[in-house]
């Protein structure tokens, strides 16, 4: 999302929440699960799951004209041995350096195996122990349907990604 230079595109007011990220870049180029580019403003990201492929990138955005985007309430997860995240040209290879140099973040969870079906038959939908159950925060632009047209929030919080559980 955004343009990459001055005279080529931005975004902004844009919406990306409730979404399942999983192993879009398998190569340690200069992609990442969500590759935020030049000039994005007052962007809200939450409620994502973000299970990153083996060169470990989550988030990336080099450039330094951002002002104003939420990002919060997502769960972070790779087995590639350092995960990354990339705010404003900085690299993080921690969690907690990535909240602390970005702002980002606060109330998102990392680390802790989202318990999806079977990703490797692209089922991501949600076990019934999933840590991303009832962890989001409710938002009206998170529509009242997931991807399989099912009420959104049926427990006692929404839930992470785009698959919501049936309350037990």
């Amino acid at each position: 999302m955004g343009g990459y230079d001055t005279r080529r595109g931005s975004t902004e007011d844009c919406v990306v929440v409730n979404n399942t990220f999983y192993g879009n870049n398998t190569s340690d180029d200069w992609g990442s699960e969500l590759y935020i580019q030049y000039d994005t403003k007052n962007n809200i990201i939450q409620n994502n799951i973000f299970v990153a492929g083996p060169a470990g990138w989550f988030i990336r955005s080099w450039s330094d004209v951002m002002t104003n985007n939420q990002v919060d309430y997502n769960l972070y997860t790779t087995d590639a041995s350092s995960p990354r995240w990339e705010w404003k040209n900085q690299t993080y290879t921690s969690f907690q350096d990535y909240q602390a140099g970005s702002g980002n973040d606060s109330h998102s969870l990392n680390g802790q195996d989202p318990r999806l079906i079977d990703p490797a038959q692209g089922d991501l939908h949600l076990m019934p122990d999933s840590p991303a159950i009832d962890a989001g925060q409710a938002l009206s632009q998170s529509g009242s349907v997931d991807i399989d047209g099912d009420t959104r929030i049926q427990g006692a919080a929404i839930d992470l990604g785009a698959d919501e559980t049936s309350a037990p």
